[in-house]
């Protein structure tokens, strides 16, 4: 199998087995709960010296654990990122801290799709005008990753149905500081649009247009990827997205495509 290809059906059922383990034991001490999930990987100094098997559980693993951090303390983003802090290692800390991240645009989820959260789950940090106030909040060494969830959190909050409306998810993008505005119209090119308008690639092409010109491409590019290697549930990856772009746009996505193993890491 093509190590830059992603399980996505095993990476749901681990999101859901981490979020059955902590919170069935809510009331054990976290870090306990912490070594007992992931306690096999604690003594790896550097993941990328992994093989590619090993190496996905780890992080996987990691990025789990700071769902549980969430679950453990009741959706607080700043207190879950102090579990993260505790880890030996910067890969363990930034895997761990996605999944705090991840879990707190959860909180932005509609009755009746709760994915990973309640309805009446608290949701301190989940904050009605989006979460880049919360990047500033987090501190200098949060402030990347949590500048790329803005764009997804965005998503659950607008909830856009047509390629037009992502004009207002990527707004939200261009209200963190600038170097980072570009990885958060990845993020939301990766995770959100796909799905979204599910085979309609018309309408793929018509949101990214949204993001403006100094966005558009890298917004195709990252789409392209994440169509490639399978995710948001495209089973045909041979479908050729980038033939349908204009000139320069075609060039770039192809592009992309041949260096996908760098796109997919972000």
């Amino acid at each position: 199998a093509d190590p830059r290809e992603f399980d996505f059906w095993i990476d749901g059922i681990r999101h859901g087995a981490f979020y059955g383990f902590f919170g069935a034991h809510k009331k054990e001490p976290l870090d306990k709960l912490m070594r007992e999930a992931c306690g096999e990987y604690y003594d790896i100094v550097d993941v990328n010296t992994e093989e590619s098997v090993r190496k996905t559980e780890a992080e996987q693993c990691f990025h789990g654990l700071g769902h549980g951090a969430m679950i453990f303390h009741d959706n607080d983003v700043i207190k879950s990122l102090a579990e993260c802090e505790k880890f030996s290692f910067a890969w363990m800390q930034n895997w761990c801290g996605y999944g705090v991240f991840m879990s707190n645009i959860f909180q932005y989820a509609r009755a009746p799709y709760f994915p990973f959260t309640t309805e009446d789950a608290p949701r301190p940090h989940a904050y009605a005008g989006g979460i880049s106030s919360l990047c500033d909040e987090v501190g200098e060494n949060w402030y990347p990753t949590c500048a790329r969830y803005v764009g997804r959190a965005a998503e659950f909050i607008f909830d856009p149905n047509e390629p037009e409306e992502y004009k207002r998810v990527f707004a939200e993008c261009d209200k963190v500081r600038i170097e980072h505005r570009e990885f958060c119209v990845r993020d939301v090119a990766m995770i959100g649009i796909p799905p979204r308008f599910q085979g309609d690639f018309q309408k793929i092409i018509a949101a990214c247009k949204t993001a403006g010109p100094e966005y558009e491409t890298a917004c195709l590019e990252s789409t392209a990827v994440w169509i490639s290697i399978g995710g948001a549930g495209y089973s045909n990856k041979d479908d050729p997205f980038c033939a349908l772009l204009d000139g320069g746009k075609r060039e770039n996505c192809f592009e992309a495509l041949r260096e996908k193993e760098f796109w997919y890491k972000l």
